[in-house]
């Protein structure tokens, strides 16, 4: 098993040991709402699993509905290795984002030890996107790149995940190249099998 060494100050998100038990796989510092987290936007953060977990539910929180029909998928990648999301391991689907509740899909996976991306899509919307919980601010478990250009340092805005357009349907097996970094994402929870 690999071990990885981290400074005392640090901490990082790790999942519950007993079944049954929801967690999140980012722990903010904020969370807020937001309605502007851009159609078939697909934005992942890290999320480092220190032990083996098995997750039965994943899902999130619409805070105010959109309009009729709209979506969150909610999205689980491994990393490829480089510090940036690769293959899909799960596409739990969609929560209904004209309902505003706290919503969960049923899945199976099993991380190990290692990097994960998870998070969200909001999709099938052609005027009002639903309002989502997010997180507005944490520290991520690893460095998350900014992009090849000055605009988002500059910017003064904290980059806690990346995103990528166009993700209208299922989700890509493989994560897109070219991801930007990004300052707000959904806040996806988890459920222990």
């Amino acid at each position: 098993m690999k071990r990885v060494i981290l400074p005392t100050n640090y901490s990082v998100p790790s999942p519950p040991q007993t079944a049954s038990t929801y967690f999140y796989t980012v722990s903010p510092n904020g969370s807020s709402t937001l309605n502007s987290l851009g159609v078939g936007t697909m934005r992942v953060a890290p999320w480092l699993v220190q032990r083996p977990v098995s997750i039965a539910r994943l899902g999130a929180e619409i805070t105010s509905a959109g309009e009729a029909g709209s979506k969150l998928r909610i999205v689980l990648y491994a990393d490829n290795g480089s510090g940036y999301p690769g293959a899909l391991v799960v596409d739990a689907g969609q929560i209904a984002g004209d309902s505003a509740t706290v919503q969960e899909l049923t899945v199976s996976a099993a991380p190990t030890f290692g990097l994960y991306w998870v998070g969200g899509i909001v999709q099938s919307v052609t005027t009002t996107q639903p309002t989502v919980r997010i997180c507005s601010s944490w520290t991520p478990a690893v460095a998350v790149g900014a992009g090849t250009t000055l605009g988002t340092i500059t910017a003064g805005g904290a980059v806690i995940c990346l995103s990528t357009t166009g993700i209208t349907a299922a989700a890509p097996s493989t994560f897109p190249a070219g991801a930007a970094g990004s300052g707000n994402m959904p806040r996806i929870f988890a459920r222990t099998a």
